[in-house]
């Protein structure tokens, strides 16, 4: 046993461009990508890009996917949510005193 854990989502040089706009250039996290994603990255890096591309609201340029190790169409946003990956929005319900 080689002690190697391997990663339930891969992601390998994920590209994306907005006509001359390069929004993220080939992006591979390094981190084992088990339950939660979590791109510590600054603001404006492309981390909202990369997880629209991900979920499939985005097709990518360049690079790919491998989900449980078999290769994801990220491309298609029905089969990305059969594999079992969501996306989820921040909820922005206004608070009211009473």
């Amino acid at each position: 046993m080689s002690g190697r854990v391997s990663a339930l989502l891969e992601a390998k040089s994920i590209s994306k461009r907005f006509g001359g706009l390069e929004a993220l250039t080939e992006i591979t996290p390094g981190d084992q990508l088990r339950r939660n994603l979590r791109l510590d990255r600054p603001q404006r890096a492309g981390k909202t890009t990369f997880f629209n591309v991900l979920s499939g609201f985005y097709r990518a340029d360049g690079g790919e996917f491998a989900f449980d190790g078999a290769p994801l169409d990220a491309g298609a946003p029905h089969r990305v949510a059969a594999a079992g990956i969501a996306r989820t929005f921040p909820e922005t319900s206004a608070c009211s005193a009473t």
